[in-house]
């Protein structure tokens, strides 16, 4: 059956050469012009055909894009991007009361906190100081889980530098996708929502308290920044007013799998 087929096709291209060979010149150039342009016309309907998908392709990858640092595109749904159990690898928070300001650093082992508080009188042992400024710095970890189940987790534990105490936190709430509408300046699914059900503070040392939430009584909303598989950015801007003053907080955090 083999050799059937090739002394088939041989002879095809033999019935080919001798159909060149007697066809007269003009009408030759006619025929190889006509399988040219038939062969360009195959060419371009591919062209034209890849460029039609790639227009239609376009909206979906907008879609999967929200915030400035996603991906253009991803083969996974936020809900499963976001879904994971996550290390802070780094995080800068600032908050701004009254004329004191608070700075909170950490680099994914190590925090360091400065509190600083500018035209303030402050006498010490061999010296007058016109400005207060204290460190403290602890190690430890920090630590972020979010469910398929829409609830989410925060584990912090550290050990201060100067004094060895160990302090732990634990964090439990409601987490969800929000963002866009008619009057938002942002798009769906850009924001991410933390409704805290509950706070336990040192939950394994003896003085533990417990602080239970009810309704929407606690909950912070981050901008989403980078939503990927390996790598979540989420920024926080807030302002309020506590006890007749204006209370700025602003927070850049980069979350890393575990």
């Amino acid at each position: 059956m083999a050799a059937f087929f090739l002394q088939k096709k041989q002879s095809t291209h033999i019935t080919a050469y001798y159909f060149y060979l007697h066809l007269p010149n003009h009408l030759l150039f006619l025929y190889l012009q006509g399988q040219i342009n038939l062969i360009t016309m195959k060419i371009f309907r591919k062209i034209l055909w890849l460029f039609l998908v790639l227009v239609m392709a376009l909206p979906l990858l907008n879609s999967c894009k929200k915030g400035d640092g996603d991906p253009m595109f991803s083969l996974y749904s936020r809900k499963a991007r976001l879904t994971n159990d996550w290390k802070v690898s780094s995080l800068k928070q600032t908050l701004k009361y009254n004329r004191t300001t608070i700075t909170t650093t950490f680099d994914g082992s190590k925090k360091t906190v400065e509190t600083y508080v500018p035209d303030t009188v402050v006498y010490t042992a061999t010296d007058t100081l016109y400005e207060y400024r204290k460190f403290v710095s602890a190690k430890g970890s920090l630590l972020y889980s979010f469910d398929k189940s829409a609830t989410y987790q925060i584990d912090e534990a550290f050990t201060d530098d100067t004094t060895g105490i160990q302090y732990t936190s634990q964090e439990t709430g409601i987490w969800y996708f929000t963002g866009g509408g008619r009057d938002s300046d942002t798009k769906n699914k850009e924001l991410l929502g933390l409704q805290t059900t509950k706070y336990v503070y040192n939950p394994l040392n003896p003085d533990t308290y417990t602080i239970t939430y009810t309704g929407q009584s606690n909950m912070n909303i981050f901008h989403i920044y980078k939503l990927a598989s390996n790598e979540v950015v989420l920024k926080y801007d807030v302002e309020e007013t506590v006890n007749l003053f204006k209370v700025i907080t602003s927070m850049e955090m980069t979350l890393k799998p575990r």
